[in-house]
């Protein structure tokens, strides 16, 4: 695994983060059955991702040097790695929050399906 990728750094530089992701306005949402994506705020997130990618083809995987990530390639690892772990950082004594609780926006709707997933 490659220490220094730091995609976050990479691309920040040079492309402002929407206020969407920004950590000033976080909704809580304590039960977690009720942190549903709308397919408007996934496209959000899509068009950013395509942003990034546009205007940085030369990031790494991270696991494997070799292969740059593209529109193609791109997976929920790397989008993990690049937004939202980075997007949802606090500081230590501050209150975690989910990526959906940084997205939400008040009377943002409750899903009417919930898929989970593993990452083991």
């Amino acid at each position: 695994m490659s220490d220094d990728t730091d995609y976050y750094t990479k691309w920040t530089e040079t492309i402002d983060i929407p206020y969407l992701y920004k950590q000033d306005h976080t909704i809580l949402i304590r039960d977690t059955h009720r942190r549903g994506m709308s397919i408007a705020q996934l496209e959000e997130l899509g068009k950013l991702v395509e942003l990034v990618l546009e205007e940085h083809n030369e990031l790494k995987d991270k696991y494997d040097p070799n292969i740059t990530i593209s529109k193609d390639n791109i997976n929920l690892y790397h989008i993990n790695d690049m937004f939202i772990l980075p997007f949802t950082q606090h500081e230590p004594g501050e209150t975690p929050f989910s990526f959906v609780e940084l997205i939400a926006e008040n009377g943002n709707p409750f899903a009417s399906w919930f898929v989970s997933h593993w990452w083991g």
